[in-house]
């Protein structure tokens, strides 16, 4: 490291703090901070302008001791060097592996100025800095904390994936085969956000808040989904069908059919409930519970979000996500892997591959993911050509037709039509013309058989 002098000449900056004098509290508070952060030096005897007062105490054992005891840490560099004239203790600390704290207080450098780690940033600290995620580190909540009817509930969901869970086997040992136990014998965090009887005792923002909106101002319903996370998915779930529309489609084949045969219809949701339920998993499991927030589902007219604290995590991008297959990298693994036993998650990796799928086969357009640093968010947009709207623009059979495939295979060309609708090539060109006209497709391609058609962005057809 540079010596006395030079570090003097430089100023004071994240590394380098002066101290005319040592005093206890702010000198500990400099080297702790230094030591949360990427190390660096306290020089005393050096004042604010970097103007020399000098170091008089010659008792370096003390000091060391001092520092040892309060900080529990160990200067890499303790010595008086001299500047000009007079002499400057040089006091230099590495970036510590675990977290300091000083009199219970954490501190890190900011820019040139030590300040107290805010509370919404204290848990991500301590996760990163003690190498453990934020759902392995301990509640300090005993064993009795857990809810009996939670734990068998989760038990009978996973006897598929996790045989080896028996039901009359003590709460202590299934928490422990599911890895749900901190080191010192408490609960984990997992565990108490799982199968707690009071989950938001330990986080008071870990629950969902949803709503059904006219607009961004004016507010239909609101609800707060408390409970453990399983809970707070079932709820999320009755909210949708309460806040959804439904219709029924019948088979094409289904005319002439009466009685129970009709029972063949299927119900289709404004949005496909399988892809909401797996956004909303991946944001309980995914969410950055370090962060003050709350799972936030909004669903207005025409699109719906699903948004959680904390961007992506460290290593992932908007790019890969959208891959049909991509690195699987869990912010609560433990979380995660509760899920998966109880049968919420499929494979690592594939979430939103199947939000996608699941939209692509309704006909909607694809999700959109958005990423900030304190947020992530999946929007889904309505389907802007429903057999309503499609028969109201008055599109005949063949073209209600030919607009359904697209929705379903994302494209269609001329020749599927033909196939399809029996019809010749002209009048399937025509259909098609006429639907890129009205907006409703758009060709792709200029003539051949590599032309196709696939649909308009939603808003570009006919309103």
């Amino acid at each position: 490291m540079p010596d006395a002098p030079t570090l003097v000449q430089g100023g004071e900056s994240e590394t380098v703090e002066f101290k005319e004098q040592w005093r206890d509290h702010s000198a500990l508070r400099e080297l702790a901070a230094f030591a949360n952060t990427s190390g660096g030096t306290l020089l005393v005897g050096v004042a604010d302008d970097g103007s020399i007062v000098g170091w008089q105490d010659d008792d370096l054992d003390a000091l060391a001791n001092k520092i040892a005891d309060s900080l529990r840490l160990h200067p890499s560099k303790l010595q008086v060097e001299a500047v000009g004239h007079e002499r400057v203790l040089v006091v230099n600390v590495p970036e510590a592996r675990e977290p300091v704290a000083y009199r219970g207080r954490y501190y890190h450098r900011v820019g040139a100025t030590t300040r107290e780690i805010p509370p919404g940033e204290l848990a991500r600290f301590l996760t990163k800095r003690s190498g453990q995620t934020w759902d392995a580190l301990p509640s300090g909540q005993s064993v009795e904390a857990v809810s009996h009817e939670e734990l068998q509930r989760f038990i009978r969901r996973c006897a598929d994936r996790l045989p080896a869970a028996d039901p009359d086997e003590s709460i202590e040992g299934l928490l422990q085969k599911l890895d749900l136990l901190a080191e010192d014998g408490s609960l984990s965090q997992a565990a108490l956000l799982l199968f707690g009887e009071h989950p938001q005792a330990l986080a008071f923002s870990a629950h969902v808040r949803m709503g059904r909106f006219k607009d961004d101002i004016t507010i239909v319903d609101e609800a707060a989904i408390k409970g453990s996370l399983f809970d707070q998915l079932d709820g999320a779930m009755r909210q949708f069908r309460q806040y959804l529309e439904i219709r029924y489609e019948i088979p094409e084949d289904a005319d002439g059919k009466e009685g129970l045969e009709i029972a063949e219809r299927r119900e289709v949701w404004t949005y496909p409930l399988a892809a909401l339920r797996e956004a909303v998993v991946n944001a309980l499991i995914h969410r950055d519970y370090a962060a003050l927030g709350n799972i936030e589902i909004r669903v207005y007219d025409t699109q719906l979000t699903v948004s959680s604290p904390g961007g992506l995590p460290e290593g992932m991008t908007l790019e890969a996500l959208k891959q049909p297959r991509h690195a699987s990298i869990q912010r609560n693994p433990r979380l995660a892997q509760t899920f998966y036993y109880a049968g919420y998650v499929e494979r690592w990796g594939t979430g939103t591959t199947r939000i996608a799928d699941a939209c692509r086969k309704q006909g909607l357009p694809a999700p959109e993911f958005e990423a900030s640093a304190d947020r992530f968010t999946v929007t889904f947009r309505k389907d802007p050509y429903t057999e309503v709207r499609l028969k109201e623009m008055g599109l005949n059979k063949r073209q209600i037709r030919a607009v359904r495939y697209a929705k379903e295979h994302g494209r269609i060309d001329n020749a599927t039509l033909q196939d399809m609708a029996d019809v010749t090539k002209r009048t399937a060109s025509r259909d098609l013309a006429a639907l890129t006209d009205r907006g409703v497709l758009r060709k792709v391609g200029q003539t051949g058989k590599g032309t196709y058609y696939e649909l308009a962005t939603a808003g570009e057809g006919e309103t």
